[in-house]
């Protein structure tokens, strides 16, 4: 009985100092990356200019898509179909798109603004690299940052390596950033542009 009284008196001064102090709830979702939930419509609006539009020249559109810990941009048929968010496309369809790796072991980056939903990035072939002389960094624009790599296994990357060594490189965007600040959900999808692909308009 005596316990009982005590577990009781404990939980009511518990109950009080949370009202008093302020004491805040602890959250089971974790922090997602500041920005991609927050002002949404400016940074829509800002990035869907980074994407080559041309309504008279592609036949894809690009829509935004929000989910549980930031945005996307799918894939729109002329149909009007959504394109599976990891469907990875066809180079005859003017695109390719793909989950990069490593991106664990650049935390700090990945939550860097370079590498927000609808930003373009840069492939950079890395020859030096002393684990794969082919190996693709997926870096910021101006090659400061670098996010993770294009996977060995990717099937993206042998036209990617044969684009890099040729005279006109792709265009490459951040797909889906999907990043949270304990580092427990950590991707980064890119769509892997040829030179003169263009999208419809952004939906």
């Amino acid at each position: 009985m005596i316990y009982l009284v005590a577990i009781l008196v404990f939980v009511g001064v518990a109950l009080v100092a949370k009202k008093v102090f302020g004491v805040p709830e602890r959250s089971s979702r974790p922090s997602v990356v500041p920005g991609d939930v927050r002002n949404r419509a400016a940074q829509y609006r800002e990035w869907a200019n980074e994407f080559p539009l041309d309504p008279t020249g592609g036949e894809w559109s690009l829509k935004r898509n929000d989910f549980g810990h930031g945005f996307a941009f799918v894939l729109v048929s002329p149909s009007g179909d959504e394109r599976p968010l990891k469907s990875e496309g066809r180079w005859d369809e003017g695109f390719k798109s793909t989950e990069i790796v490593g991106e664990k072991n650049y935390l700090k980056e990945l939550h860097d603004s370079a590498f927000m939903s609808g930003r373009e990035v840069r492939l950079v072939l890395e020859p030096d690299n002393p684990y794969d002389s082919e190996a693709v960094s997926i870096r910021s624009l101006d090659e400061r940052l670098t996010v993770g790599y294009l996977s060995r296994k990717s099937r993206a990357k042998p036209k990617v390596l044969e684009l890099i060594r040729g005279e006109t490189p792709p265009r490459t965007f951040v797909q889906w950033r999907s990043a949270t600040r304990d580092g427990e959900v950590a991707r980064l999808r890119v769509l892997i542009t040829l030179p003169d692909t263009t999208f419809r308009k952004m939906l």
